[in-house]
Parts: C-alpha cells; structure tokens; sequence
C-alpha cells in the first residue's frame, strides 16, 4: 500500500565514471572492479564504461593497473530513497518496465525513464529503492514522486 512509503534525499555518495578507452570491459576487468566494491554499487553504463557508486568514506577505486580512467562525476548526481511496503507501487506509476521483486531482486539495479527522467533503479532491499538521479532533474522528479504519493494516499502535498 502506497500509504507506507517515504522519499528522503540521500546525500553523502561518491559516483565514478570508470572507462576503458581503447577497448571493451572483459571478465578479468569486471572481476577486479567486483573485488575493489567493498560495499560500492557497479554499474555498467556501456560497454567500456562503469559507474561506481559508494559512500563519501570510501576510497577512491585503485584501477590504475588496468588502465582505466576515473573520473569523480559526484557533482552530477543526486539520491532520492523511496523506502516502505509502498514504495515499488510508487515507482511504477513511473517506470515502464517491472520492478516487481522478482524483475528487480536485491542488490540489482537498472536503467529507465521514471516519469520520462533517466534514472538508475537500485533495489536496496524488499522495501528501500534508491534512484540515482542526474542532479539537474532531481528536484522536478521529487517533487513529481511527491505529489503521486499524495494523490495515490488520497492527501493534500
């Protein structure tokens, strides 16, 4: 029910653009980056290109020996959480494509349009959705999840 559901701005991540410029990821690549994650978020966003997600505390990947470039992308970024038994019925107002558990299981996320914004849906758990947010389109889309969410519980914003 969309009555138990919440939006909080996250702040506090770090965003990566890994890329390799001269050619494509390969299994030895990814299973590097998955031993560097320690609690990060990859993403693959092209075929030579990852986003690497993580707290403000954690340092800076060690991809040098791949010869990688990384760029610190934080600035470009915004988190909005979506948490509570509601929150995936919220999210579907917005997305086209199933975000159901078992589309969506924890710990995957995907990329798609939430209300015709980019977004990469991170699903934290059964009931905590992170959406990662280009930081220009974050504002309009808060408040659009707002106002679903009041129009779903039948509130006034």
């Amino acid at each position: 029910m969309a009555n138990d559901c919440t939006l909080s701005p996250l702040g506090g991540r770090s965003f990566w653009d890994v890329t390799l410029p001269r050619r494509t990821w390969e299994e030895a690549d990814e299973i590097l980056l998955r031993r560097q994650a320690d609690g990060r978020i990859i993403f693959a966003s092209a075929p030579h290109q990852r986003l690497v997600i993580a707290g403000r505390d954690k340092p800076r990947p060690a991809l040098d020996n791949l010869g990688a470039r990384l760029v610190d992308v934080s600035e470009n970024w915004r988190v909005l959480e979506v948490t509570g038994s509601g929150g995936r019925e919220l999210l579907a107002r917005g997305v086209q494509i199933d975000i159901s558990p078992a589309a969506l299981p924890c710990g995957n996320a995907c990329q798609t349009l939430c209300a015709g914004v980019p977004v990469i849906v991170h699903a934290v758990d059964n009931v905590t959705i992170e959406l990662f947010i280009a930081a220009s389109y974050a504002p309009w889309l808060a408040k659009w999840l707002a106002t679903s969410l009041c129009i779903m519980t039948g509130r006034a914003e």
